[in-house]
């Protein structure tokens, strides 16, 4: 992926250029892989997680600021300041299981 995105996704590149998240990234994967040579199963669903979390983080940091490039950041996407207040008194007057209630869950 880092070589054809030269000419593709030249700013996907300068994002792959996180080369200790990477290099941690390949150390869980070998730590995964040796935890099933050595038959800990529940090991190497740790080091299984882990590395599904640090590829994500990897996949965010290639991407930062952009949500989905060229046009939605993070601050473009985000919710508009008003949606805090209204929450909150959402969750002042309507109490805790509100959101259980107009869910139908209740």
């Amino acid at each position: 992926m880092f070589l054809l995105s030269g000419t593709g996704a030249p700013r996907i590149r300068a994002g792959l250029s996180a080369w200790p998240l990477q290099i941690v990234t390949g150390g869980v994967a070998v730590g995964a892989i040796w935890a099933l040579w050595t038959r800990r199963f529940y090991l190497a669903r740790a080091f299984a997680a882990a590395q599904v979390t640090l590829i994500l983080a990897g996949w965010g940091a290639a991407q930062y600021p952009y949500l989905a490039e060229p046009n939605i950041t993070i601050q473009a996407a985000a919710a508009p300041q008003i949606t805090l207040p209204i929450y909150v008194l959402f969750r002042i007057f309507k109490g805790p299981d509100a959101f259980r209630v107009q869910a139908g869950v209740a």
